[in-house]
């Protein structure tokens, strides 16, 4: 009786099926009408609570915003839109890139787990992502929670203030505009909220698949030659496991690299910005609250990316440390000479990169936090010297 196969993208359910609700990913329908009209559905989300939230956002920053205070907050929260917008528009460009790296993940037979122990490993280490996706989860849903309610809170009423300083072209200060602003940008912030937290938790889930992979691979390595059964054949199947691997990362990457490069790019300067604004807020009010955690929020959002680039860094660059542990003393010649070049190329590792300029690591995390205090440093000086 053939055992039943391990579904890789088993974990991913949910958050799929939330980015299909939010409208990110369309839905993949059986007929073209249907498929036409999620397409439909999910262009309209992103137009009215993507593209022109953030179109009245930079509106009212570039032309109305002069006050300091309201900048600072108004240039974070601007970051954060355009993050989003471009998040959301690549995923909802690619979706079927993504819909073809799980086809690949869970078709591909060389990335089954053979044994007990692989399926025992594969199982921890998506759990562990799991468990670091709710955290991701947690600090997000929070944070969107307390800006939600914090005008409510500090009794800002009577000022009528939003939840992002925008440009409406109509009275924001009576009722019902008011309302109606409000609850349309409520409708934005979870809406990107949702978004980026599950689009986020799909990067670290593709990277820890690499991960898992490879650690699958490294055993692989391992046993080759202890049974006494076929060394070459086994051999060659571990070379193409390797090169499966290698052409699965580059589809992940192709996937995601303008994602990186927009997360690392933008966290530093929010985190900047976002600290600045803590010393022009009243300590432990609403906002200052939410301001807080926020900057902790986004500084184990973007500590996640380095870490588990990190973990495709460290796990890549054991297979060929995996591969001289193999019992090759009694293998033939041309099987030996095949193994010297496989550990020649192995002794690359996967990277992330992030715009060829870069790759994610935990150093790279320090350097992200070192540019965030300099921007912090720059802001402070230049607005304590006015």
């Amino acid at each position: 009786m053939n055992e039943p196969k391990f579904d890789w993208a088993k974990p991913l359910t949910t958050t799929i099926l939330t980015l299909k609700i939010t409208g990110v990913i369309p839905i993949n329908a059986s007929t073209r009408f249907y498929r036409n009209l999620s397409k439909l559905y999910s262009a309209a989300i992103l137009f009215f609570f993507v593209i022109l939230s953030t179109f009245l956002q930079t509106t009212q920053t570039i032309f109305f915003t002069r006050d300091t205070k309201k900048l600072a907050a108004a240039a974070f929260q601007l970051l954060q839109e355009y993050q989003a917008a471009v998040k959301i528009y690549v995923v909802f460009t690619k979706s079927d890139v993504l819909e073809n790296i799980i086809h690949f993940l869970n078709s591909e037979k060389s990335f089954q787990p053979q044994t007990q122990t692989q399926k025992s490993r594969a199982v921890a280490g998506l759990r562990f992502w799991k468990k670091s996706a709710l955290l991701l989860y947690s600090g997000s849903y929070v944070c969107s929670f307390f800006w939600t309610v914090y005008p409510i809170l500090d009794n800002l009423t009577e000022q009528s203030e939003l939840l992002f300083d925008s440009w409406f072209p109509f009275n924001v200060t009576v009722y019902p505009s008011y309302q109606i602003a409000y609850v349309y940008q409520c409708f934005d912030l979870w809406l990107c909220a949702l978004s980026v937290v599950n689009i986020d938790t799909v990067i670290f889930a593709l990277m820890i698949f690499v991960v898992l992979q490879c650690d699958i691979l490294c055993e692989n390595l391992k046993n080759v030659g202890c049974n006494k059964g076929d060394f070459g054949g086994d051999f060659r199947r571990c070379v193409r496991h390797h090169k499966k691997i290698l052409r699965f990362s580059e589809i992940c990457v192709d996937f995601f690299y303008v994602m990186i490069f927009i997360q690392v790019a933008t966290v530093a300067l929010c985190l900047g910005i976002s600290t600045f604004q803590l010393t022009l807020i009243p300590a432990f009010s609403t906002e200052f609250c939410y301001v807080l955690l926020y900057v902790v929020t986004v500084v184990f959002q973007m500590f996640q990316y380095c870490w588990f680039g990190n973990e495709v860094l460290v796990k890549s660059g054991e297979i060929s440390t995996s591969a001289f542990e193999m019992n090759f003393a009694d293998a033939p010649l041309h099987v030996r000479k095949n193994l010297a070049f496989f550990i020649t190329r192995t002794q690359k590792p996967i990277k992330i990169p992030v715009l060829n300029l870069t790759f994610l690591s935990l150093q790279s995390f320090i350097k992200i936090l070192r540019t965030a205090w300099s921007y912090f440093a720059l802001l402070y000086h230049i607005t304590v010297k006015n």
